[in-house]
Order: structure tokens, then sequence, then C-alpha cells
């Protein structure tokens, strides 16, 4: 507990017409010799050393700085003891209004924002007052980092860690590395300008990283069991020589997607007819040079497939309910189930995937039959992320692909080609076009919907314990505690 505070008020950075130096001598009457050092300093950033005299002089055991976010110049208040902010600007000056909801319109602070200035102080002297230095948890930690998935990110992450100094150990349930990125020799732009495909360049990265002697890959491997803390896990790896069992520090999930079923496409003709397929299979088919097909539809809008499954829940809705399963038996241990969490939903997240896909996908095409291939992308929302803005203009210009916003009511087989029938365009007109292949979107579901990646030896289960409110996604801040 802080015995002995030094109170500082940034003059500059408060405002509000607040009475700075009443406010100090507010502080030193009601907290007497608790409050040894009570300051209004011109600007608190520049009282850094005079802070650190008084710690030193009057062996303070606390220090409250007053003033602006905590966010501001944070670093520059590394203490030897312990520091609270009190955020009187945003918190307090700039986030007051009047009880009848109007702002402050005079040159002096209202009574009430006054008293709120004064309460905020209190508290902090409180708060130091109240609290303790924590003991020290650090621990040494493991310099070695756990990656799961050895596609694209995968491959990417452990070759960055081991190039700044630390161990890696790669686990990877397919026989090679490379995952989706195998089918697609040709990327979206990956650097400057931005404006071209690029080559994925797979290989020289599966290279580097099998020929990294700090990483150590184990492919046709699992997770069989991760326990411990951050800084010191332990990882237990099924492979097929027998389980390997590593210590590591820290965990990069980077286990990838698998393609979204192709019921929820159907009514699009996904798995109804040859002449359709999904953006991830026609990524293959082009790789291996099966593509004969000279007018193909890119179409981006899956109303077709949403609408279905919503009427079709509304079906489910209506019949009659099953009769609920019994509940287990009080103190009768819950066996843990994984849930599949895969649905329309995971469509709608690969909007921007498949849109830049689609154009990178049309653009390959186009350029592998010397621009005698007809490429028409129909989209309801073009979504194209950030730099990327400029590929997509370019493929605007691009000789032998037409791009619209359409809606999209209908794709049929007429026997020897498919008809997608088109409301609403940019053209002005509605019509029916021609092709003989359609390419509808890659649903992107994450490996987390569908199995139990990490396997953690957690009383929370095995599982990540937020994947149903992020839609079998995990949460990007999670992390890994007991």
């Amino acid at each position: 507990m802080a015995g002995k505070i030094g109170v500082y008020f940034d003059l500059q950075n408060i405002g509000g017409g607040l009475d700075v130096e009443a406010l100090a001598a507010q502080t030193r009457d009601k907290w007497g010799d608790l409050t040894a050092v009570v300051k209004v300093v011109p600007l608190l950033a520049e009282a850094v050393d005079e802070i650190r005299a008084d710690i030193e002089t009057q062996s303070l055991d606390g220090v409250l700085l007053c003033g602006a976010s905590p966010r501001v110049d944070g670093d520059l208040y590394r203490f030897s003891v312990q520091v609270e902010h009190v955020n009187l600007r945003e918190q307090c000056v700039l986030a007051y209004r009047n009880p009848d909801n109007s702002p402050v319109d005079s040159e002096e602070a209202p009574e009430l924002l006054t008293l709120m200035a004064r309460d905020y102080v209190n508290m902090g002297v409180v708060k130091l007052q109240k609290s303790e230095v924590p003991d020290s948890a650090a621990i040494k930690g493991v310099p070695r980092i756990l990656v799961i998935g050895g596609g694209w990110t995968g491959l990417t992450a452990a070759a960055e860690a081991a190039a700044t100094g630390y161990e890696v150990v790669l686990v990877e349930k397919a026989e090679k590395l490379g995952g989706a990125a195998c089918n697609i020799p040709t990327g979206s732009p990956l650097g400057p300008l931005w404006t071209d495909k690029q080559p994925v360049n797979l290989a020289a990265r599966i290279e580097k990283v099998t020929g990294d002697k700090s990483i150590t890959v184990h492919c046709n491997a699992r997770m069989e069991k991760l326990e411990g803390q951050p800084g010191e896990f332990t990882a237990v790896i099924a492979t097929s020589g027998g389980p390997v069992t590593v210590q590591v520090g820290a965990v990069v999930l980077a286990t990838g997607w698998t393609p979204l079923d192709e019921k929820y496409l159907a009514p699009m003709g996904l798995g109804v007819s040859p002449m359709v397929v999904h953006a991830a299979q026609f990524g293959k088919m082009l790789a291996a040079g099966q593509v004969t097909a000279r007018r193909i539809a890119f179409v981006l809008d899956t109303t077709l497939a949403e609408e279905a499954v919503r009427k079709a829940a509304e079906e489910t809705a209506e019949a009659p309910a099953e009769a609920a399963k019994p509940a287990p038996e009080e103190g009768e241990a819950k066996p843990f189930v994984k849930e599949d969490l895969e649905s329309i939903k995971h469509l709608q997240y690969s909007n921007a995937v498949n849109s830049v896909g689609m154009l990178r996908l049309a653009n390959t095409i186009c350029e592998k039959t010397d621009d005698a291939t007809q490429a028409f992308i129909l989209y309801k929302d073009m979504t194209v992320p950030g730099i990327l803005e400029r590929f997509y203009k370019k493929m605007q210009n691009r000789l032998g692909v037409m791009m619209t916003k359409a809606d999209v009511t209908e794709i049929r087989d007429h026997g020897d080609r498919m008809v997608v029938a088109c409301k609403n365009t940019l053209l002005g007109m509605d019509f029916d076009l021609d092709v003989d292949m359609v390419v509808v979107p890659t649903g992107l579901v994450p490996t987390t919907a569908k199995d139990v990646t990490v396997n953690f030896a957690y009383r929370q289960g095995p599982d990540f314990p937020d994947l149903d409110l992020f839609d079998g996604f995990a949460d990007s801040n999670y992390i890994c505690f007991p």
C-alpha cells in the first residue's frame, strides 16, 4: 500500500475552466501527510525528472498523475514506485455536460464539474492507498514457438519467428506443407504497386522453413494436448512415430479453413451441374490446365443461397419440435462433444476474399488463353480491402473482363451451357447471360468451427470457449490461461 504519495496536476492538459490550484489545495487539506507532495506543473511530460527527484528526496512510494489520458506519453512515466493516472481531460472535462445536456459555455467550471474532478482525484488517492505492488509472477519463458498449421500463414509465422532468434516447432496435419496455397500458384497482389498478381513462390517458402535448423517440422501430425500457461506451455504432438512432448513459450494458431459444404450453394447449381464450381475448385482446375470454358460467369451475389437457407429455417421453425433429450443425472460428467458451427454465415464472412479472388481468377484465365476467354464478374457487393483497390481499378479496364453489379435471380442448366439471369444491373437492363461455366464463391469455414485444433488440457474443456459467439472463429485476443 502506498503510504506517501506525490500528486501532480498537468496544468496545460486539463482545461475546462477548472481551478487546478484549488484542486491541489483540496487534495492537501483532505489527505494531509498521505499526500506528501502536491504540485501543479506547467506540463507533466516535462516534469518527469522533477517527479523522479521527489521520489528520491521525499521517499514517495506512490505517484498520482492528474491530467490527460494515460495513453498519452505513457512510456514517459515508468517510475520505481506505483503509478496511477486520473484522466481529468477525456473522462472528466471533455465528457462533462450540464444536467440539461447543454455544453459548458462559460470560462469558469460549473460546480458539478468541479465536484466530479475532486471525486476523480480522491478516488485516485484511495486506489494508490489501498493497492499493493503484486508479487512478481514473471517467468523466464521458453524461447520456442509452436506453430499449428503449415499453410501460407504457418510457413510465414515459422520463418519470421526463426529469423528473430526463436526455435520453432511446426505441426501440419497433411503429409506435405503448403495447405491451400498449393492450389494457388499465382496470388493476389502481395506488394507494391498492388496492381498485378504475383507468384506465390510456395516451393521457396517451404524450402526456407525445412532448411532452417532452428525449425522442427512434423507433417502428418496433430495436437494431442496443450497445457500450462503463456511462457510455459507443454505441448504433446501426435505423430506417425508416436507422441512427441515439447516445451514452448507461445503458440501460433494457423490451421486455416475448409470449403463450405456444397449443400449451402446447391441453389446456385453447385453439386447439381458439372458446369458449376466454387472458386477454390476453379483454382485447382486452372493450375492443372483443366479449364476449357471460354465464357465464364464469376458470380459473387449469393442471395439465392442465402434465401434458400432462410426459407428452410422458417420451415423448420414451423415443424413440430422433437422431444428433448433427457438431461444427465446430477453429478454425472457431461462428455465433451464438439459442436459443428459451419453455417451460411461463413459465405458472407468470405466476401472480401472472394471478391479479390474472383478478380485474380478472371485475370489469370484471360492471360492463359491469350484473351480468348470472356470473364463476366457479377457482384452484389464488391468488397476489396484497402490498397487492393488499385488491383480492382486495373481489372475494370482489363480486356476480356466485364463486371457489373447485378441481382442474380436464377442460375439454370440449359443443356450444353448455363444461363445466369441478372436484374437491376449497372447496364440499365435485365438480361440472361449464356456461359460455359459458372464460378460461385468459396465459403471459407475456419477449421476451429469443425474440429478441436489445440486440445487444451484445461477445466474449460479442450476447445476455445468463445467459438459459438464468433461463429466458429477463435477470438484473436484469446490468451490461454489454465
